[in-house]
Order: C-alpha cells, then sequence, then structure tokens
C-alpha cells in the first residue's frame, strides 16, 4: 500500500500541484484486498481533490497507531468538502463516486470523514481498525 500510494502522488505532482507524502508510526501490512480497496480510495479522493477543489498542494499522511488503527489523511488547500456536503449531493442523487468510494471502504470495515475548514486548509479523513 505505501509504496503504491507513493507511486500514485508522483504521478499526479506537476509544477502547479505540489505532492507530500508521509508515513506516522510502522503500518502492519493488510490483506492484498484491504490494499487494493484501499489504493482505489485513495486513486478516486486524489482526483477528486484535484478535480473540484482548486489545490495546488495535497499531502497524503499515512498514520498507524498502537491500536491497530490505520488512517489515510489527505490534506489540501482549496474548496473543501464536508460530511453535509456530501449528504446534499447524495440527496440531489449525485455523488457517484463518492458513493463508490463509501462502497469499497464499507467491504473492508473502513470509515470516511470530510472536513472542511474553508480555502485555508480542508481534509478527509479514512480510517480503518
Amino acid at each position: 500500500l505505501l509504496g503504491s500510494v507513493r507511486d500514485l502522488c508522483k504521478t499526479v505532482e506537476s509544477t502547479s500541484l505540489s505532492v507530500r507524502f508521509n508515513v506516522n508510526g510502522s503500518p502492519e501490512r493488510l490483506e492484498t484486498n484491504k490494499q487494493v480497496q484501499l489504493y482505489y480510495v485513495s486513486k478516486e479522493l486524489i482526483n477528486n481533490i484535484i478535480k473540484h477543489s482548486g489545490t495546488n498542494m495535497l499531502e497524503i499522511l499515512i498514520l498507524a497507531d498502537n491500536n491497530e488503527t490505520l488512517t489515510l489523511v489527505f490534506k489540501y488547500n482549496g474548496d473543501g468538502i464536508s460530511n453535509s456536503d456530501v449528504a446534499e449531493l447524495y440527496k440531489q442523487n449525485k455523488g457517484i463516486g463518492l458513493k463508490n468510494i463509501e462502497s469499497r471502504l464499507r467491504t473492508i470495515s473502513g470509515k470516511i470523514d470530510y472536513i472542511k475548514n474553508g480555502a485555508a486548509e480542508s481534509s478527509i479523513h479514512l480510517y480503518l481498525s
């Protein structure tokens, strides 16, 4: 997973987008299905952030703690999205990609949290226990 996400960061980085990738802790090796699902979720989130936020900075953090919880954090500047924004998109029958992300996460007992802090910095957190 680490190598795949790192490669994904290198792929999307450009002169107009700075991408940082950091790992904190020592994540245990995940089952193949979990790795694949997290890769595709990460790819969809990165594409959405680039397409919809107008960001010029993206930081991806992978955090592993002693409680065997793995957290992926996608921090970016630009237009953010909140949990209530996502719920509103669903009411309007929009957000097919977001629904796909949630569906993939459900298959591996993962959760997602959208945090909107204005244009200064927003983030999306993925949790996997």
